[in-house]
């Protein structure tokens, strides 16, 4: 027998009256930052459109900050936070469709392929791109700094205590207001983004004070938040060290102390060079020199660009970005971290992601920690669209897994290398072709993924002197200011006072990795560095670039160094010879904007390089005793 009901008028009105209350139509449509939204290109972007419309930042700083939705609900969704590059704004990710953005040539910018708002927001996921404290709308142009609030709204080298803190408290507004959900939160970014996409996923759950403090992140209404995965793409991990280069980077999480330990490293000169400082800064808003302590690039520049003696000042500077700047001083395991950076970025290469790698997995060996290599980012990167096409594909995976429940994850340690090909997109005229780059090479690890190596080794006595090198060959490899082709090639030269050891490829071998050196030193003088190149010598003559590096000596420094270089994942035709050179400088420039990679020293110099063996990790495995591909043994 069923059971039967019986609706008074009064039941059958609650009900309706209920229903209605409910109905779609009757609900407020979701209103990010107060802004109003308009459905759009598959989605519902809600921009900033005034200066008015500024979003406060936790000091009152007026934010210019989008958010694009995706086109039905009213959340709260996953998050995506999108962090622009170093003179970017809010829109260097966004775009017109899934695809990506445009160049003004119509052609597709290959990095934004699948990394856009629009992408993310037809997947599902809350997005936000914003500009920057001091770039852009957020105080960057004059005609946005309004009083008072801009008053002292300059950028602060993206230090945790100001930047960081920004996305945090933008993030923390989405969440209270039902926009965000509190636990699936993603960042991600590139370069200035990139570094602060890992700041941001390495304090994960703090916030750092202007005192220095670190306490718990809470939003403006006392909601307990946390970074749930985050996807740097060629950032830094210790921005000191990666400006002002040491050499003294080891591939071990050991290695850290040794870093921390090291003198003063050697500039990357194109941040020491004036005009290209100007022009860096154009339209930005930096602190005026010596308007603030905390911050002072125009002065730190100038003292950098002095060059040695390094006292007191310098070194506050160091402690100052490994401080407040970057990850290697901070406590803890990070947030689930996939790290993209180029083997051809001559601004931040790998070591900047196997830094950060090796500390998260020296404090847990299962921490979710990943990695992309490929020939990309920065000058000298080709940023091939397959790369992109892969990797891209990749961490959108690494997002939908952590965010939203979906897919597998990553494996812990793993890594995915794309290999260097050439001809590359950016040669004048282009060809006809462009080859797409190799891979994916894939591993469990970074140490699994060479289990080969190729080495030389030589007892002759070498000395490398401090006088001038070739300009004419070294002011076409340097950063910004010189070819930004990583396929160039340039006859074969040999410089006076340099040191050089060659490796013939009796057969083709790939090398995947960062290529180690060790060598006894004797050095005479002060100041010393020893600048290197590592070089591909096709049998015509002709020479490429493949890999480089500086590193520091002391005065009248003696005994055993090793070093890495920034390593490429490149294949060596069998004929070919590997050549390291080894130079007292780069080089020296002779007009203006002809700028080294690195800061030539003030001292006067000598090196003594005896017992040299290079070794180069490869894909290739061991082939025997009587093979050339022998087991790894130096530090990669």
């Amino acid at each position: 027998m069923g059971l039967r009901l019986t609706l008074t008028p009064a039941v059958v009105l609650v009900g309706l009256l209920s229903s209605l209350a409910l109905a779609p139509s009757a609900i407020a449509a979701p209103a990010p930052f107060g802004h109003a939204c308009t459905a759009q290109n598959g989605v519902r972007f809600c921009p900033t459109s005034t200066l008015a419309e500024r979003v406060p930042s936790w000091d009152g700083l007026p934010i210019d900050a989008d958010v694009t939705l995706p086109t039905s609900g009213n959340g709260p969704w996953p998050l995506v936070v999108m962090l622009h590059g170093f003179g970017g704004n809010k829109a260097t990710f966004e775009a017109d469709s899934a695809r990506g953005v445009l160049n003004a040539d119509g052609k597709l910018r290959n990095d934004t392929y699948h990394y856009n708002n629009i992408y993310f927001a037809q997947r599902g996921y809350a997005v936000v791109n914003y500009s920057h404290r001091g770039f852009a709308n957020s105080c960057g142009k004059l005609a946005s700094r309004t009083p008072p609030a801009c008053d002292r709204g300059w950028f602060h080298m993206a230090d945790q205590r100001y930047e960081i803190r920004d996305a945090q408290t933008l993030i923390g507004k989405l969440v209270d207001g039902g926009i965000a959900k509190r636990g699936a939160i993603g960042v991600t970014g590139f370069s200035w983004g990139g570094g602060q996409s890992l700041q941001l996923g390495w304090l994960k759950d703090r916030v750092r004070m202007t005192n220095g403090k670190l306490v718990p992140w809470r939003s403006p209404k006392g909601h307990s938040l946390s970074i749930r995965a985050a996807w740097p793409r060629g950032e830094w991990s210790n921005m000191a060290w990666a400006i002002v280069p040491t050499g003294y980077f080891a591939n071990t999480a050991k290695g850290l102390a040794a870093e921390k330990a090291a003198p003063v490293g050697t500039p990357l000169g194109a941040l020491t060079e004036a005009e290209v400082l100007l022009v860096l800064l154009s339209g930005d808003y930096a602190a005026p020199e010596g308007a603030d302590p905390q911050v002072d690039p125009i002065g730190w520049s100038k003292l950098f660009a002095a060059g040695e003696p390094y006292g007191s000042e310098i070194k506050n500077v160091v402690t100052n970005l490994s401080r407040y700047s970057s990850i290697t001083d901070l406590s803890g395991s990070p947030a689930p971290l996939l790290l993209q950076n180029g083997f051809t970025d001559e601004l931040f290469p790998p070591r900047e992601a196997l830094r950060a790698y090796n500390i998260a997995r020296s404090r847990n060996p299962r921490a979710p920690v990943a990695l992309q290599f490929g020939d990309l980012g920065h000058p000298r990167g080709s940023n091939k669209f397959n790369t992109f096409a892969i990797f891209n594909a990749q961490g959108s995976s690494f997002f939908d897994y952590w965010l939203r429940g979906r897919g597998k994850p990553l494996a812990p340690g793993s890594v995915s290398v794309m290999t260097q090909t050439c001809p590359a997109p950016t040669q004048v005229p282009p060809p006809a072709s462009t080859p797409p780059a190799g891979g994916p090479y894939r591993a469990s690890s970074w140490k699994t993924l060479s289990p080969g190596a190729v080495r030389t080794a030589s007892n002759r006595t070498q000395t490398v002197l401090s006088a001038d090198s070739d300009a004419a060959l070294g002011s076409q490899f340097t950063f910004l200011i010189g070819t930004q082709d990583a396929c160039l090639t340039v006859p074969k030269t040999t410089s006076a006072g340099a040191a050089y050891y060659t490796l013939a490829a009796k057969r083709s071998f790939t090398l995947l990795g960062l290529p180690a050196v060790r060598a006894t030193v004797a050095v005479t003088g002060t100041y010393a560095q020893l600048a290197a190149r590592l070089w591909d010598i096709a049998p015509d003559g002709q020479q490429r670039l493949i890999s480089r590096a500086v590193r520091r000596l002391t005065a009248n420094q003696r005994g055993t160094i090793n070093f890495l270089l920034s390593g490429n994942a490149y294949r060596v035709q069998a004929g070919h010879q590997v050549r390291l050179e080894l130079l007292g400088s780069d080089f020296r420039a002779k007009t203006p904007f002809q700028v080294p990679m690195y800061r030539p020293s003030n001292g006067s110099f000598s090196v003594e390089v005896s017992k040299l063996t290079l070794e180069l990790p490869v894909r290739e495995r061991p082939t025997g005793r009587s093979g050339s591909v022998r087991r790894p043994s130096l530090d990669h």
